[in-house]
């Protein structure tokens, strides 16, 4: 169904003329992973037949979402009934135990709504269902009913996982039509995302400097020029006479972070120097400050 996906998406596009952003590249689950090269070569394929279609990554084995997520669609109108009923909590617990193992490994709640409910947060369903004396998929109900269905999670094995079998999320990042971005819900409460952190700083410190997976010049373009050009930002993502003085100085020998989704508020390393429109909000690898105002809204251009 990857593979289908990227043929409807780039289909309409074709149709209706307008450029594809697959947003975002991700294989969820093991069985998805062995995917990646016939997807890839999918892209490449509309690509070479006329579609302005490029895709982007972000450098981690996990991504942040709503729990309704992975409910079939007949229940997602509805769900919030059919999770006060006994018969549709019956049904839903049927169909869900196929991913029962998925949801006790590898789903993690990040918000749980109820203020009662937040000494569960951060923690994988399998560890609440102990907590709570219940199977995984009953407390992953729980939580969606008592949530009012808005509580949030962040689910693993997205294009690998955290033992190091990351084949499909480095073929994607490495792909010269990949551009880097941040997909992450940041709010004041709850289980972090990691890559509200250290997106950039992990790129360019573990998959440059370290595994070499990438020149320094290509992280970065893929993370500011290419990016800014794909999404029509004017006068955006280069170091040129007339445009935003957008810079961030760092030290390619010590930049990167720890953060993960267990410790996710890890700070970054070897960054110096952040201006935003040519104001800074970060010296000497300082906070300026909240009063800082340095940003401003900013359309295609």
């Amino acid at each position: 169904h990857n593979i289908l996906a990227v043929r409807e998406m780039a289909n309409v596009a074709r149709e209706a003329g307008v450029p594809l952003q697959v947003s975002h590249l991700i294989f969820v689950g093991r069985r998805t992973w062995k995917t990646v090269d016939d997807t890839i070569a999918e892209v490449e394929r509309h690509k070479n037949d006329g579609v302005d279609i490029a895709f982007d990554t972000f450098p981690y084995t996990c991504g942040n979402t709503t729990i309704r997520v992975i409910f079939p669609a007949w229940a997602q109108t509805g769900l919030e009934g059919l999770l006060d009923s006994s018969d549709g909590w019956a049904k839903l617990r049927d169909g869900f135990q196929p991913l029962k193992t998925f949801i006790a490994d590898s789903v993690q709640l990040m918000w749980a709504v109820k203020p009662e409910l937040s000494h569960l947060e951060g923690k994988f369903f399998g560890e609440i269902a102990d907590e709570l004396k219940l199977d995984p998929v009953d407390a992953y109900l729980t939580v969606t009913r008592e949530s009012g269905t808005r509580a949030r999670v962040l689910n693993h094995l997205y294009s690998g996982d955290d033992f190091g079998d990351e084949h499909a999320l480095q073929e994607a990042m490495k792909h010269p039509l990949n551009l880097f971005e941040m997909d992450t819900i940041l709010t004041s409460h709850g289980h972090h995302n990691p890559a509200s952190f250290g997106t950039y700083p992990r790129i360019l410190g573990h998959y440059v400097r370290e595994m070499k997976l990438l020149t320094l010049e290509d992280a970065v373009h893929k993370a500011t020029g290419m990016a800014a050009k794909r999404m029509r930002l004017g006068a955006r993502g280069l170091v040129r006479e007339g445009y935003a003085a957008d810079l961030v100085i760092f030290n390619p020998e010590t930049i990167g972070c720890a953060a993960d989704s267990r410790t996710p508020t890890t700070a970054p390393a070897g960054i110096e120097h952040v201006l935003v429109n040519g104001t800074a909000v970060v010296a000497d690898s300082k906070w300026c400050g909240d009063g800082v105002m340095a940003g401003e809204w900013i359309g295609r251009g």
